[in-house]
This record gives structure tokens, C-alpha cells and sequence, in this order.
């Protein structure tokens, strides 16, 4: 008698979901005529099989809660992290990180200094930054708990940056 692999591929795969918990309802094992599982009807050269259909009940996994979602909306005295890179060479690049101060003061590091001659504004979810007398100018979108935005420096290069919210 052939197995069906349907039955045990639908129990993986709902394994695999993490789908919790089920139940199954095996096969009856009473074996009068009054309650055995009917037969299929028999295909040219195949044997008739008895039909069992599993009953599966589950349960989807959990979906996060917003609890679980940093959402940044004021960056006043708040800490980031990232990098600028050369957008037409993934392999440049500099760690970064920037601290918005107060009364739009902007502290941020490049390589080996910490600087504060720096501004920073922002409108919603846009950020706008400054340092240097605008020889580096940095456009940014707000999204959770990142920065991500382009800059403009005085030389004409023009570098992404990418900075995440370091929690204190």
C-alpha cells in the first residue's frame, strides 16, 4: 500500500512556520465496515486506497508589537552610529557617528577626532547637517530608529551616509 506524503509534508511545513499548536486526527484504527474510512474509486491499474484527511488546527506566529519598534522623532540629544562610504565604491568608507546637541549644535566623529563645529536642523523627518562653514553639507531621512542621506562637501564628492540610533 502506498503512503501518502501528503499528510507528513503538511505537518513539516507547518513545523517549519512555527504554525502551534496542532492537533491531529489519526486514521481510525475500528476496523467494522460501519466506520472504516470509505474507499476511493479504483484508476485503471491502481488499487482503490482508503482517504484520510488530517485535521490540522494552528495558530500563526506571534506578530511583534510596537513595543518592539524603536521610532526616533526628536533627535535632540541623541547618539548615532554608522559610516559614509563612496557611493561609487562600496569599499571606501569611514565610521561615523554624531551626537545632535542641543540648540542645533552638532558633535560628530570622523576618523581619530571628535569635532563640534558642526549645525544640524530638522523638519519632520528630514535632517539637514552642517559642518566646517558648509564644507560638508549632509541631507538625511528620518526613518525609526536610522539616518539615511547623502553628502555634499566643498572637494564636489558626493558620499551616502548611514547612521542607526545608539541607545545610551
Amino acid at each position: 500500500m502506498k503512503s501518502n506524503l501528503l499528510f507528513p509534508f503538511t505537518i513539516l511545513l507547518c513545523m517549519l512556520l512555527a504554525c502551534q499548536p496542532f492537533v491531529v486526527s489519526p486514521p481510525t484504527t475500528n476496523t467494522s465496515l460501519a466506520t472504516q474510512t470509505p474507499l476511493t474509486q479504483p484508476t485503471a491499474g491502481m488499487p482503490p486506497t482508503r482517504l484520510f484527511t488530517p485535521t490540522l488546527v494552528f495558530t500563526a506566529p506571534a506578530v511583534p508589537t510596537a513595543t518592539t519598534l524603536l521610532v526616533v522623532t526628536d533627535v535632540t540629544n541623541t547618539h548615532w552610529v554608522g559610516s559614509l562610504y563612496d557611493q561609487n565604491d562600496n569599499r571606501i568608507w569611514e565610521v561615523f557617528e554624531i551626537i545632535f546637541l542641543p540648540g542645533g549644535k552638532l558633535r560628530y566623529y570622523t576618523p581619530n577626532e571628535w569635532r563640534e563645529n558642526g549645525t544640524w536642523q530638522q523638519k519632520g523627518d528630514d535632517i539637514t547637517l552642517e559642518w566646517g562653514n558648509h564644507a560638508c553639507d549632509f541631507y538625511g531621512v528620518l526613518y525609526d530608529d536610522a539616518i539615511l542621506g547623502a553628502r555634499k562637501c566643498t572637494d564636489g564628492k558626493t558620499w551616502g551616509w548611514s547612521v542607526k540610533y545608539k541607545a545610551p
